[in-house]
C-alpha cells in the first residue's frame, strides 16, 4: 500500500482500522506497507503487522520516506515477488516515470501471473488526470479501480473501496501454484547463467 500525503494516510488508517478489521478476516492477517519513489521503504516491521493489532501510520515516519519520481514497475514486480496469496492495494498520485528494470509490458504479465496462480488480488486507488492509465498500465482490470480527480482521501473513504478491500482479504487462493519468477528476478537470473558459461566465478554471489 503507498500512502501520498497526510488527508489519505488518515483516510487509510480509518480504512484499515475501521470497515476491514471489522470483517471476519483470519486472526492471522498481517499487514505491510510500502511507501515508494524510485524505491521503496517499509513502514512496517519487515515481518508485516496483524491486522488486529494495527494502530495506524505515523505520518512523521511517513514524510520523510516520500520522493518525487514513481518507479511503480520495479517495485511492484520486486514486490509481487516477495508476497504470495496477499491482497495489494496501489495507491498513487501519478504515473510511472522512473522505472529502468521493468517495463511496463512485464509488470502486466507479473500481475496477471500472480493474480492467476498466486492467490494475489490487486486494488488501484489512483488521483488525477492519468490515473485510469496508470492502473491500466500495471494491469488493473477497470472493476479493480477506484479514481478521483480530486483526493484520494474521499475515495479511501467510500464504502466502496472498503467492501472491495475486505472482499479480496477472503479471496482463497488456487490450490496448485506453479514456480514464479518475476521479470526482475528472470534477467538476475539470466545474467548469472550468462556469466557463469564465461567462467566469471563471482556470479554464484548474485543475488536471486
Amino acid at each position: 500500500m503507498y500512502p501520498d500525503r497526510r488527508e489519505t494516510v488518515d483516510a487509510l488508517n480509518a480504512l484499515l482500522m475501521g470497515e476491514v478489521r471489522q470483517q471476519a478476516l483470519p486472526p492471522q492477517t498481517r499487514l505491510f506497507i510500502y511507501t515508494f519513489n524510485t524505491r521503496h521503504s517499509q513502514l512496517t516491521d519487515p515481518s508485516g503487522m496483524l491486522l488486529s493489532k494495527f494502530e495506524g501510520i505515523s505520518y512523521a515516519d511517513y514524510e520523510c520516506k516520500v520522493g518525487g519520481e514513481t518507479a511503480l514497475y520495479d517495485v511492484l514486480d520486486e514486490l509481487i515477488e516477495v508476497h504470495t496469496e496477499a491482497t495489494f492495494v496501489i495507491i498513487s498520485d501519478g504515473r510511472d516515470n522512473a522505472s529502468t528494470r521493468v517495463s511496463e509490458a512485464e509488470v502486466q504479465r507479473t500481475v496477471a501471473f500472480a493474480r492467476d496462480y498466486r492467490g494475489c488480488a490487486f486494488k488501484f486507488v489512483g488521483e488525477g488526470l492519468d490515473a485510469e492509465h496508470t492502473g491500466l498500465s500495471i494491469g488493473m482490470a477497470k472493476g479493480d479501480m477506484f479514481l478521483s480527480n480530486g483526493q484520494l482521501a474521499s475515495v479511501l473513504s467510500s464504502n466502496d473501496v472498503s467492501t472491495a478491500l475486505s472482499q479480496s482479504m477472503t479471496v482463497t487462493s488456487p490450490d496448485m501454484m506453479p514456480p514464479f519468477l518475476p521479470a526482475a528476478r528472470k534477467r538476475r537470473k539470466k545474467k548469472k547463467e550468462e556469466e557463469s558459461a564465461a567462467g566469471f566465478t563471482d556470479s554464484q554471489n548474485i543475488d536471486l
